[in-house]
């Protein structure tokens, strides 16, 4: 048995970018919901980012700043993403000793994701209060240390397999003993070809 088993969510376990549609929930719930006021928060900040007036790190934090969702709606928009997720994929999971959903999406549903498919631990998004200056999202170098940290908790040396599809994910592709890359674009193939052994990767195209 393999140990150590990381997966990204977006566009690699899921098809979709959860965030996107997670946006998208916000905005018909709310409207559902007569929440006015994060309806126009929500629009506001869309069309912040659509005019590059604000990055998608605040449009993020603008978002999990606002938004108190109950467990029910979680479930609801979980149910509404299922039909996204890479089923295929799940067979590598069993055998594995360590299963670790590293994402860049928010932890509020990203752990429910984590918990129901079987992961043993979540490193996503957090908001805690935060100003946004403090606000940290999971990606590239934060994310590669966040999953260093809890392989060093767990007792584990490396990471046996990772699976991604993201070019921000090259840390953990350059420490993993072999990555199972996604839909790779051909950038991140270039890249791949040009600063890793052939055999520490392997290609994935639906």
């Amino acid at each position: 048995m393999r140990k150590t088993l990381v997966v990204d969510l977006d566009e690699t376990l899921y098809r979709i970018n959860t965030f996107h549609y997670f946006y998208k929930f916000l905005l018909k719930n709310s409207l559902k919901k007569l929440d006015l006021k994060l309806f126009f928060v929500l629009i506001f900040a869309a069309l912040g980012r659509v005019l590059r007036v604000i990055s998608h790190k605040k449009l993020k934090y603008t978002v999990l700043k606002n938004t108190k969702i109950a467990a029910t709606e979680i479930a609801s928009f979980l149910k509404e993403i299922e039909i996204y997720k890479r089923q295929d994929l799940f067979d590598e999971f069993l055998a594995y000793e360590l299963k670790i959903l590293a994402t860049g999406a928010p932890e509020i549903y990203a752990k429910k994701i984590a918990a129901k498919n079987g992961f043993d631990a979540c490193l996503a998004t957090t908001y805690k209060g935060e100003s946004f200056s403090f606000f940290t999202e999971n990606l590239k170098e934060e994310k590669s240390n966040q999953v260093s940290m809890l392989l060093q908790q767990k007792g584990y040396p490396n990471i046996d397999v990772l699976i991604t599809d993201h070019e921000d994910d090259f840390p953990l592709i350059k420490i993993a003993k072999h990555s199972l890359i996604v839909n790779p674009s051909a950038k991140l193939s270039k890249r791949l070809q040009e600063e890793l052994p052939l055999d520490n990767f392997t290609i994935l195209n639906d």
